[in-house]
């Protein structure tokens, strides 16, 4: 496995989870492919040794994958709270007070 270096680019919210699913639908698919056809009656050879490096190899390659997609979801759950958190529900001020609030907004308009 070669160098590995951090991409980043931008989706449109609506194709975020499409774009999640791309990439995980990937690492099932390199996690599907993986084959280790091993003897073991002679499992202490180089082509043994080779066979389990290149599989080595792979499953990291599926686990950085995997990463990326839990970092994903993570930073979308994030952003989802974050928003709902930043508008929360608030009762409606009783019209005493909102004539107060209003009263109070106009003398500090005039002031300036």
């Amino acid at each position: 496995m070669g160098q590995r270096v951090r991409v980043q680019y931008t989706v449109d919210l609506d194709n975020y989870e499409n774009e999640v699913v791309r990439l995980l639908a990937g690492a099932i698919e390199q996690l599907q492919e993986l084959q280790l056809t091993i003897n073991k009656d002679n499992i202490l050879t180089l082509e043994s040794a080779q066979q389990i490096d290149n599989l080595r190899r792979a499953l990291a390659g599926v686990d950085f994958t995997l990463a990326d997609v839990y970092g994903l979801i993570n930073g979308y759950v994030g952003f989802k709270t974050s928003q709902h958190d930043e508008a929360p529900d608030r009762p409606p001020l009783s019209p005493s007070l909102e004539q107060k609030v209003e009263a109070f907004r106009e003398e500090v308009d005039s002031t300036e």
